[in-house]
């Protein structure tokens, strides 16, 4: 896999009654230079970039070759993964999948997926129907052999810790069944199972002692939570025909633009400080993602989880299109002790001005695309009218080069809040 010679252009990031922050003054105690050169933060940065190094150094040995690896196999020999994975992680694949595949692919036939399987992620670990209902439509219980690709699937299983009851129900219930439909063929059941996971985990150990080899190497995440440069989300990318080049490549741009902070008017850095610069001490206010375009919606969960990881005494929500609800969702009200003033919300709206498919006509001059640029265009005015906080950030085009920077822009905000919130108590100078 490599490059295409797609062109990658900054996310660029306007400020809608936002104040924009000048880092070295808002700082004095210089805590946002010394992030910069904190080892964990650093770490965050640099694994896009180190990633796609190793690759070029070793196209046979490195993390990212065994990927590729591992799903050209899968490509040539089974029509489904089901894949096993912690919340935060199935939801950063669904935003790769969602954003860089065809809107409906699991619906598609085989010859329009370019031969790429299809993707199902098991339910809830305790969602008890959700689970018997994969065994069945996997055809769990009917004594039958596969012998075609288009009836064959494989198991990729991320576990990150010791072991969970996901893994366990992988191995319990899901692994015996594509024993049975492989004829109990250990070249077949070699090929078809993959784990992602730490080499020092000691689950390690039981998926080995069951006669299973295939595993990627998760690496560990110091400090600051990574969901993006991973193989846990670079696998499933792979196996879906992504470009997982292209994904690395922008989101080590998102990285070079947070080492650029200082000489720029934004970056993922004047991101965080909007989510918690509205007062003098800054402070981590709920956030709104308004997403405009229906294929960001997994971003504005996958967000959602990585706020609440993450930060202390924050939330994160988001809304799709025109959607304009002043408050959280009723649940997250509910779990917060006092009511939010909506005063305090910071919104951010996600936009593209380029679209995958053909504009719809509606009437000479009037397409789908024009009318939700005007309903962008009448929500950010009248948010303004209301003296709220917004910024808008928007994709040239939603493809893996821009959805990896926007992906690594996000993280790096989170991680950005989590060092100020750790540090001098947020203060910000002269407050």
């Amino acid at each position: 896999m490599k490059l295409r010679k797609n062109l990658l252009k900054p996310l660029r990031m306007d400020w809608h009654g936002c104040p924009t922050t000048d880092l070295t003054t808002v700082t004095g105690d210089r805590s946002i230079a010394q992030l910069l050169d904190y080892a964990p933060f650093q770490s965050l940065l640099r694994r896009p970039i180190q990633l796609l190094q190793a690759y070029e150094q070793d196209r046979r040995g490195s993390l990212l070759a065994r990927i590729f690896q591992f799903a050209n196999r899968s490509h040539a020999i089974v029509d489904r993964v089901v894949v096993f994975a912690p919340p935060e992680i199935k939801l950063a694949i669904e935003s790769i999948w969602s954003t860089c595949c065809q809107p409906f692919w699991n619906e598609l036939s085989r010859g329009d997926r370019g031969s790429k399987p299809r993707i199902t992620f098991v339910g809830h670990e305790l969602d008890n129907d959700s689970i018997q209902g994969a065994l069945h439509m996997l055809g769990a219980h009917r004594d039958v052999i596969c012998h075609d690709v288009s009836d064959r699937w494989s198991i990729v299983i991320i576990e990150p810790g010791e072991g969970s009851r996901r893994s366990d129900l992988a191995l319990r219930y899901f692994l015996p069944a594509l024993r049975n439909q492989l004829g109990n063929d250990p070249t077949w059941i070699r090929d078809c199972v993959v784990a992602v996971t730490s080499p020092r985990n000691r689950w390690l150990d039981s998926y080995t002692e069951l006669g299973l080899s295939r595993y990627l190497e998760l690496t560990d995440c110091v400090g600051f939570t990574d969901s993006l440069a991973t193989a846990a989300t670079l696998l499933p990318a792979a196996l879906l025909g992504v470009n997982v080049m292209e994904l690395l490549a922008g989101a080590s741009a998102g990285s070079r633009c947070t080492e650029q902070a200082f000489e720029l008017s934004h970056s993922p850095i004047h991101l965080a400080l909007a989510n918690g610069s509205i007062h003098p001490v800054w402070n981590p206010h709920p956030r709104i993602l308004q997403l405009w375009g229906s294929s960001l919606r997994p971003i504005g969960e996958w967000y959602e989880a990585m706020v609440d990881l993450s930060l202390q005494n924050t939330f994160a929500t988001s809304r799709f299109g025109c959607e304009s609800e002043e408050s959280p969702s009723i649940h997250t009200m509910e779990a917060t002790p006092s009511a939010i003033q909506s005063s305090r919300l910071v919104r951010h709206h996600i936009t593209t001005g380029a679209w995958r498919f053909d504009a719809l006509e509606l009437s000479p001059g009037k397409s789908l695309p024009s009318i939700w640029q005007r309903e962008l265009e009448l929500c950010i005015e009248r948010f303004q009218q209301a003296g709220r906080v917004q910024t808008q950030m928007d994709l040239p085009i939603i493809d893996e080069l821009h959805v990896g920077q926007l992906m690594q822009w996000l993280q790096i905000a989170i991680a950005t809040e989590r060092w100020l919130q750790c540090t001098a108590g947020g203060t910000l100078a002269g407050s």
